[in-house]
């Protein structure tokens, strides 16, 4: 039987992407991963990413920002990405706006910013709300 793991991090609170990886030991319970993967969500190039396409692999959920301190996770991402596609790492960049005002621009900047400076391959959805009433449900 074939399962889905899960890993979300918020990049922007944390001091570095070695921290997470080092302190990845919390298990989230078996019913949030499954309801995770029933979630839709839309791209960075306005297509709809369904999430129960990627059943059975690990799901990395990141909130990114092209204007923060931690903006070379980019990097760090884009190397893991590499390193674990062919086990069934999937790499999510969901850009907010709701930490410090870091990811102002549009979802046309974004992409550029990301292709042109990091040459990231790996999935990024359009910018959305992570906290509050506006929150994407995947955060709720």
């Amino acid at each position: 039987m074939s399962r889905t793991s899960l890993i979300i991090a918020l990049f922007a609170l944390l001091p570095s992407f070695k921290t997470v990886l080092s302190n990845s030991s919390t298990k989230l319970p078996i019913e949030a991963i499954e309801r995770v993967i029933l979630f839709k969500i839309n791209s960075i190039n306005a297509e709809e990413l369904d999430l129960s396409s990627f059943k059975g692999k690990t799901i990395l959920l990141v909130n990114v920002a092209s204007k923060c301190g931690f903006t070379k996770q980019y990097d760090d991402l884009q190397n893991l990405y590499d390193n674990f596609k062919d086990k069934g790492l999937i790499v999510i960049g969901i850009p907010t706006n709701q930490f410090g005002g870091q990811e102002p621009g549009s979802e046309k900047e974004i992409k550029n910013f990301c292709e042109t400076n990091f040459n990231i391959t790996f999935q990024m959805t359009s910018k959305y709300e992570v906290k509050g009433a506006n929150a994407h449900p995947i955060y709720i």
